[in-house]
């Protein structure tokens, strides 16, 4: 059978027949890309009608011609979700835990399913399934937080995936995650100035006392703290400036910038000033007792040897 010129397209309509005789019809039309110039020719198959083909030429002609025209591809959504990942530029420990989410919670369950094909109704059905039983140990399902976190991931996954032209829609747009009112944070339990206090009280002798008395005066993260060293500590005028943070990603320490990006100055009080001097001078002692083992950092709290992580190497960084 002849192929039939669309009407008002660059495209036609092709009849063809199966094995068994079966009439089937192709379309075929010409896209160009807008980025590169390339113009290339498109063939979809296997519509049961004519009158179904000429439907599916004239809606990818109007999508062409609206600019919203994405090209049929048959990669699976763990193609894309890994391509994804490999390119997505991040902070270090984020991208870890968007690997380890993915792997875990979303490629399992839908990482063969192609990502043209996929729907709102099948991620909310993995969000059903991971709240009901998606922990790995088998111990129950995962938070609502959990799964919303699940959600944001893939929901920036496929965001890019439509702004690369792969995608004419954002399929977890039409998902049902877990609200922000279910997904919130329980609230928050902490220790009274007594309880702090009886604390550290017990802890003055531990070598890392000083440590336990900046986070409770000056509220410092633990990554902050961690990646704190001497030359960016002033005693005299009792402060200490961050500018850097440390977190363990894929079992060795990453240096990156603070959680927010930007370098600000901490002031001291006077207690803890004190108890710094004090740290430092007994750092300085333990220097001297460990020799060549110490490799310096002029971290303000670093290793001592011991093999109590990963690494142990002493004065290199503590395991946040």
């Amino acid at each position: 059978m002849a192929g039939k010129r669309a009407r008002g397209g660059n495209g036609h309509v092709g009849a063809y027949q199966l094995k068994d005789g079966t009439p089937r019809y192709r379309i075929a039309y010409r896209v160009t890309d807008p980025a590169t110039g390339h113009t290339t020719n498109r063939t979809e198959r296997g519509f049961a009608s004519e009158k179904a083909a000429g439907k599916a030429l004239r809606s990818a002609l109007g999508k062409i011609e609206s600019g919203s025209y994405v090209a049929p591809s048959r990669q699976t959504l763990e193609a894309y979700l890994l391509t994804w990942l490999d390119g997505h530029r991040v902070r270090a420990s984020t991208l870890s835990s968007y690997r380890q989410k993915l792997r875990l919670h979303v490629i399992p369950y839908l990482g063969q399913v192609s990502l043209q094909k996929l729907t709102g109704a099948q991620i909310s059905a993995l969000y059903r399934q991971l709240e009901q039983d998606g922990r790995h140990d088998g111990a129950g399902g995962l938070s609502p937080r959990t799964v919303r976190y699940v959600h944001t991931i893939l929901r920036e996954a496929l965001s890019s995936a439509v702004h690369d032209g792969v995608l004419q829609v954002n399929p977890t747009d039409r998902a049902k995650p877990p609200t922000a009112k279910q997904a919130a944070s329980p609230e928050m339990t902490v220790w009274t100035p007594l309880q702090i206090r009886r604390f550290l009280d017990s802890q003055r002798e531990h070598r890392l006392y000083a440590l336990w008395v900046l986070y409770a005066t000056t509220g410092m993260r633990r990554g902050e703290a961690l990646a704190l060293r001497w030359a960016d500590v002033d005693l005299d005028n009792a402060r200490v400036v961050l500018s850097r943070s440390v977190t363990r990603v894929d079992n060795k320490e990453v240096v990156s910038t603070t959680k927010t990006g930007r370098t600000r100055v901490v002031d001291l009080d006077d207690v803890t000033v004190a108890v710094l001097r004090g740290h430092k001078v007994r750092q300085a002692q333990e220097r001297l007792q460990l020799g060549p083992r110490w490799i310096d950092q002029d971290l303000v709290f670093a290793h001592n040897g011991n093999k109590l992580g990963p690494d142990g190497t002493a004065g290199g960084f503590l395991n946040p």
